[in-house]
């Protein structure tokens, strides 16, 4: 029965939590829509080395992981936020709902 519990726990918050994430949790019960409970965001980056010969036309695109600054990298907040859009399409940052 207890089992049950945990994995109702971990389908909610996802698997890769920790207790003391879904504890904190439990006091932000809104997903971040910025990272979408992860606590981290991913963005694209040039990797190749600047100031070599051919660094101008040269690209090494990688991914890295960016804390969320809107969560505080929890993955959730304590007040429900959706996107403030600019035009229909561009996000331009976050406010309560």
């Amino acid at each position: 029965m207890k089992t049950n519990k945990l994995h109702d726990l971990a389908a909610q918050y996802g698997i890769d939590k920790t207790i003391q994430q879904i504890i904190n949790a439990k006091n932000r019960p809104y997903k971040c829509p910025k990272c979408d409970g992860n606590g981290y965001t991913e963005e694209e980056y040039n990797a190749y080395p600047k100031g070599l010969p051919d660094s101008l036309i040269t690209q090494d695109w990688q991914i890295r992981k960016v804390p969320c600054n809107l969560c505080d990298e929890e993955g959730w907040t304590r007040k429900e936020m959706i996107a403030k859009t600019k035009i229909t399409t561009e996000i331009i940052g976050y406010e309560e709902k």
